[in-house]
């Protein structure tokens, strides 16, 4: 099975500047060294335009109902936000 390609580029939300910022700056600084193959990968997809970061602050993470506890509040506005209802 081959990857998937798209016409745009696929966006990925996050709420962590620091990485958004060395996602985007192609310069190697003695503090980021230690950094992952990982994220060589995303930089080199923010540079072919494959990917694109965008900033979303924490409490509009959607996602994080799938990874953490939450209060009630937030998993039913998330719920309601990801088209999921009660019935």
């Amino acid at each position: 099975m081959g990857a998937v390609k798209s016409e745009t580029p696929i966006t990925i939300f996050t709420d962590n500047q620091g990485s958004m910022a060395l996602a985007k700056n192609p310069e190697s600084h003695s503090c980021t060294k230690h950094i992952s193959i990982q994220q060589h990968f995303i930089r080199e997809k923010v540079a072919q335009e494959e990917v694109q970061l965008q900033y979303l602050p924490t409490g509009d993470m959607v996602a994080d109902q799938l990874t953490k506890p939450l209060p009630q509040e937030k998993v039913e506005r998330f719920r309601r936000e990801m088209g999921v209802y009660e019935d």
